[in-house]
């Protein structure tokens, strides 16, 4: 994630209808004139509740990435 966080704040963000995830390898299609939104930083917060709770009441939104690679579950998972 924080590659692609990187990546958005020097970029900006584009709508999902103008560059859809494809799931390979591509080469990018990024369009700068397509920008839709910015933002300057990001940071991790812990991985509680209270924590959680806490930062949503004092700064906003949360973006929240899951790693399947680590989770319990047996193939084929549908979340």
């Amino acid at each position: 994630m924080p590659n692609a966080f990187s990546y958005a704040i020097k970029n900006g963000i584009e709508l999902e209808k103008d560059y859809p995830y494809k799931g390979t390898a591509d080469k990018c299609e990024y369009d700068k004139s397509k920008v839709v939104a910015n933002f300057t930083s990001w940071t991790m917060v812990e991985q509680n509740e209270e924590a959680i709770r806490s930062y949503l009441y004092t700064q906003g939104p949360l973006s929240v990435a899951v790693e399947f690679v680590s989770l319990p579950f047996s193939p084929p998972v549908l979340l």
